[in-house]
This record gives C-alpha cells, structure tokens and sequence, in this order.
C-alpha cells in the first residue's frame, strides 16, 4: 500500500467531513435575496438558517420560497457570498429557554414597579339638586346644572401589572345654575340662582388594569379633597365659602401606550356626599400626556 495515497486520502476526508454537516450552498445572491441549492435537506418556508463563510456562522437567513431543490431566502443579518454554504439552526436548548424566561420574568417586575406621570384637561357636566330656601320662610325645589373645564398634573405608580395608584393635584370647577319661579337667589332680589366653585383638588385613586399591555385599560375608583379657592354663590342656605368639601369618583378609561408615552383618557362619574338636602354630581371627560420615569 502506497503510504502517499493514504496519507492524501486521510487528509480529503478530514477536509471533507465539516463540510457534511453543512446541508446547502449558496449559487446566486442580489441584494439581500439568496438563491440556494439544497443538497442533503429540505428547508422550509419561514425557517431561518446560518448564512457560513468558511466554518464562521456569518449571516441568518429567512426562507421566502421553495421550488424543487431550490430556495430563495433573504439575508436579515450579516453577510456571506457566493459559493458560501448554509447550515440548520439547532432549537434553543431547555437553559436557554429557561433563561430566557426569567429574564422575561425580570423585565415583568421593572413594568410592575415604574413611575409615571402627566397631565389631564376634563371637561364635566354637573348637576345638582336642592331647595333653595330663604329665612322669609320661602322655598322651591330646583335643578342646578352646568358645565365646567379643569386641569390637573398626575403621578402613577404600578404596584403590580394590575393595579396602578394614581395620585393627582389640580383645577376641579364646579359652576351650576338654575332660574326659579320665585325671587329666592341673591337676598331675595332675583330668580337665577348660580353655585360655583373653584375647587382645588387633592387626588387619590386605585385602577384595575384588565388589559396590561401594551395599552392599559381599566376600571378604577377615587377619592378627592376639595379646598375652596374662590367662589360665586347666591343661594342662601348653601355656604360653602372658605371650607372644604369631598367626592367620590367611580370611573374607567386607558392608557394608551406608544413609544414615548402614553395618552390617558377616562370616563368618571363624581358624586358629593349629600348634605343639607343638596345632591351633587358630575361627569367627567378627560384626556392628557404621560409619560414614563426611568
């Protein structure tokens, strides 16, 4: 036996036994799109294989199309050239997959615990129900209504993926008025009767976000504090001057997510604690800017 041949021969199957385990080669490429001709195995539509250049794994590449021993894909990252060969990707072993979920796992925890903020205009309709009475005696039931716009910076914080508490400080006007049958407003001199206020209000809400992400919508109920900060009354039982007052805020909205922020909206009905004889309410529209503290 020839120990030349041998040698020669050992040396072509040391050569040639990597370039088994790579199944294709590349014979055409234009722009990012590949032409390649399958030899050992049959890619399929939507996989993603190595792009080799040598034994270096220097591209991935998306399968597009297949037709008979040929497949057109297109380079998504990387490079590699004409006469380059290709190779299956293995699927991701349990480890990986494991870490990978708990660095999803982690990422939940960072949303559950970030701080936001922004700003909200509203725009409410009011309605209030009492008998403006005078010290005559004189009396008449009446219907108060209005409308009102307001502003108020917000500050959120999400206890968990869930539950968001909300904290705000703002404008809440309150502005109603009403025209008697009677000459009841004003120390008896006129029938219409105006109850405005303009209320500084000291804010805090709970939210239950039923959908998280990435938009949040939500179902929530608050409490607000109500300082006087000026005021425009002539019906003589209702003194609310220099005091305060409180509601009740029963409501839902979103919190529409995009790359920047987010825009929040809501639906709220504002209910005072009757007192006196007097029913107040208000719905409210508002809408705003947030954005996301890092």
């Amino acid at each position: 036996m020839n120990f030349k041949n041998v040698f020669n021969a050992t040396v072509l199957l040391g050569l040639l036994l990597p370039l088994s385990t790579f199944a294709s080669s590349i014979s055409a490429i234009k722009n990012k799109q590949v032409v390649i001709t399958m030899d050992t195995e049959t890619y399929q539509v939507g996989q993603v294989i190595y792009g080799m250049t040598g034994s270096k794994k220097t591209a991935l590449i998306q399968i597009e199309k297949i037709k008979g021993n040929k497949a057109l894909g297109v380079i998504t990252r990387g490079h590699v050239a004409v006469g380059g060969t290709t190779m299956e990707r293995t699927a991701p072993s349990t480890q990986n997959s494991n870490q990978e979920s708990s660095n999803n796992e982690r990422s939940s925890v960072v949303r559950r615990t970030k701080w936001s903020g922004g700003i909200l205009a509203s725009y409410a309709m009011q309605s209030a129900s009492m008998t403006v009475q005078t010290a005559t005696p004189a009396s008449e039931s009446a219907k108060f209504s209005g409308s009102a716009m307001g502003f108020k910076g917000f500050v959120d914080y999400d206890y968990s993926s869930n539950v968001t508490i909300r904290g705000a400080l703002g404008l809440e006007p309150l502005n109603t008025k009403a025209t008697l049958t009677q000459s009841l407003c004003g120390n008896g001199t006129t029938n219409a009767c105006t109850f405005n206020y303009n209320f500084i209000a000291l804010e805090g809400a709970v939210h239950y976000n039923f959908v998280t992400k990435p938009s949040r919508y939500w179902i929530g109920l608050g409490y607000s504090y109500l300082l006087d900060g000026g005021h425009s009354n002539n019906v003589p039982n209702v003194q609310l001057s220099g005091s305060s007052s409180q509601m009740i805020l029963f409501g839902g909205g979103a919190d529409f997510a995009f790359k920047k922020g987010f825009i929040p909206v809501a639906l709220e009905y504002g209910m005072f604690p009757g007192g006196g004889g007097v029913t107040i309410t208000s719905i409210f529209f508002r809408a705003g800017y947030g954005w996301n503290f890092k």
